[in-house]
């Protein structure tokens, strides 16, 4: 069903979307860790109550939330970096037309919905 030209441009996008995840989420919690130092230092909890507990709700939380957002960013770098590299001019000079260029966008589009869905219902 896929061919080779669908899974190149489908593992670019989705290791771009799970590397823009990646920073981000790192980012948010470094940012909540330093908003909320002082009750984890004023109330008596282990590392272990901090990272499981309350790290693993936040990070679920911020990716539903911010998941849309990574999306965008993922696009916009992907594209750019293959507009930049001269491949998406290539591929359509290759005589591949518009729309089939845009069924790796659909198909990783329609698996980022998904995850986005059974994170907002979980």
């Amino acid at each position: 069903m896929l061919n080779t030209l669908d899974r190149y441009l489908i593992r670019k996008y989705l290791s771009t979307f799970f590397f823009a995840v990646l920073i981000f989420t790192i980012i948010s919690m470094a940012i909540d860790f330093s908003d909320k130092v002082k009750s984890f230092i004023e109330k008596p909890c282990t590392v272990q109550e901090i990272l499981f507990d309350y790290f693993t709700g936040f990070i679920l939380y911020m990716g539903g939330l911010l998941l849309p957002l990574y999306v965008l960013i993922a696009v916009v770098f992907f594209t750019s970096r293959l507009a930049f590299n001269s491949e998406i001019l290539s591929i359509l000079n290759a005589g591949v037309s518009f729309q089939r260029l845009m069924r790796p966008y659909l198909l990783a589009g329609t698996a980022v919905a998904l995850l986005h869905l059974s994170l907002n219902h979980f």
